[in-house]
């Protein structure tokens, strides 16, 4: 056989095992059976007086206004109708500044799990409003 042949096979294979690696990733992609996007945004406000977050709303995770090198929390409850497994992850400027203390737990129908998500804001931050979405995956 010639050189042409067994480029032509390798070629071959190799597109044959790039076919089979993303099948496997996308399978291997749990679907949400419905999902809830929230939005989430901070305020960083430099200066003499140290600002504390404070924030009533109940439609979003907005975490307020807050000084550089600022640590706030805010939870939320999650229920769904239906047992099913939770998947939470946070998108946007504030995703690297946020954790999650539950990103997934299974759930029950009718049962409500708290999660609370805690932003730790850089003390290098400049003043201004970052957003971000948390995104909650309800797998089907």
């Amino acid at each position: 056989m010639n050189y042409e042949h067994w480029l032509e096979k390798g070629l071959i294979v190799i597109i044959i095992i790039a076919a089979v690696m993303l099948l496997i990733t996308l399978r291997s992609e749990t679907p949400c059976l419905n999902q809830r996007i929230i939005p989430a945004s901070i305020e960083v406000q430099a200066g003499e007086l140290k600002y504390v977050g404070f924030n009533t709303d109940t439609t979003s995770l907005n975490f307020g206004k807050v000084s550089p090198g600022a640590i706030v929390r805010r939870s939320i409850k999650i229920d769904f109708s239906q047992a099913t497994n939770v998947t939470i992850a946070s998108f946007g400027e504030i995703a690297s500044w946020m954790t999650i203390d539950h990103p997934s737990f299974p759930l029950l129908s009718g049962q409500r799990q708290e999660v609370t998500f805690e932003v730790t804001v850089p003390d290098d931050t400049a003043n201004g409003i970052y957003t971000g979405e948390v995104k909650v995956c309800f797998e089907s």
